[in-house]
């Protein structure tokens, strides 16, 4: 396993902003605090982004 400086891998994420964002979204784990979650959001606030594993770690 690479160390954090040297990991350049990437994962497939939810961002906030645009696909080139750098704000990932993290969801509720909890049913009812994700229905307060999305009641000021829709399906467009979203898009499919890529972070580093350092920044998504951080």
């Amino acid at each position: 396993m690479p160390y954090a400086a040297d990991d350049t891998r990437k994962v497939q994420t939810a961002v906030l902003d645009g696909a080139e964002s750098d704000r990932p979204v993290f969801l509720p784990y909890d049913h009812d605090d994700f229905d307060v979650f999305m009641r000021t959001r829709t399906r467009e606030d979203f898009y499919c982004g890529t972070c580093s594993a350092v920044a998504a770690s951080s």
